[in-house]
C-alpha cells in the first residue's frame, strides 16, 4: 500500500522511496543565490545536491516560492524557480528546492 507524501516520497511499508526521475549528485559546496525576480539581493548558501532538473540548497533565510534565481558556485551557474523553502530538519536555516530552467 502506498501513501504519497507532499515531499516527493512514497511510503511503502514504512520506508521512504524517492520518486525523482533523475538521481541527485551530492555537492555540498558554497554558492551565491541571486534573486532575479521580486526582491533583490544575494544570499550565501550551500549547494547540497544537483540533478539535471533540479537542485537542493541550504539557505540562511526564507526565499519565496516561484521566484526566479541564479545559483553561482565553483562548478558553474544555474538558473531556475524556487519550488519550496521550508525550515531545515536539523539546525538553523531553510531547505530550498530549485527546478532548473
Amino acid at each position: 500500500m502506498e501513501i504519497a507524501s507532499k515531499y516527493n516520497f512514497v511510503m511503502i511499508f514504512g520506508k521512504k522511496k524517492n520518486r525523482r526521475e533523475e538521481q541527485r549528485v551530492t555537492v555540498n559546496a558554497p554558492a551565491t543565490l541571486k534573486v532575479l525576480t521580486g526582491a533583490a539581493g544575494d544570499l550565501q548558501v550551500t549547494l547540497v545536491d544537483v540533478s539535471p532538473k533540479g537542485a537542493g540548497l541550504q539557505t540562511p533565510e526564507f526565499v519565496m516560492r516561484g521566484l526566479t534565481v541564479e545559483v553561482v558556485w565553483a562548478g558553474g551557474a544555474m538558473r531556475g524557480k524556487v519550488q519550496y523553502c521550508r525550515p531545515a530538519e536539523a539546525g538553523a536555516g531553510y531547505q530550498l528546492g530549485l527546478r532548473l530552467d
